[in-house]
């Protein structure tokens, strides 16, 4: 897809704020840039759940909730005993999508339902 037609998204983020106080529950929406629902795919949607479970043992992150939807990603989040603020665990996340995104599409998997 052609990144010029990604719709542009108001950011949502609060002015000055690091979102790395681990006192408090966060909640955080990714949107999938993949055309389609890329996340109906089983094999795509397993890789971003274990990308959320091993961000959680690794202690990053202390995972509330999550809700994986057909093309977007919905989790309730505090920061754990790594430290990480949202800010820097989110784009982390979004690395390891892409790759699961990128290998699907490579190995002949579909990733659109």
């Amino acid at each position: 897809m052609d990144p010029s037609r990604w719709p542009q998204r108001k950011r949502m983020r609060l002015e000055g704020a690091d979102y790395s106080d681990p006192g408090h529950v966060y909640f955080a929406t990714l949107c999938a840039r993949a055309d389609g629902a890329p996340f109906a795919c089983a094999p795509l949607a397993g890789e971003v759940v274990a990308a959320i479970d091993w961000s959680r043992q690794q202690g990053r992150w202390r995972v509330y909730s999550y809700c994986l939807m057909p093309d977007h990603l919905h989790l309730a989040v505090s920061p754990g005993a790594a430290g990480l603020s949202l800010s820097h665990g989110v784009p982390r996340l979004q690395v390891v999508d892409s790759a699961a995104v990128l290998g699907s599409r490579l190995s002949g998997r579909s990733v659109a339902a």
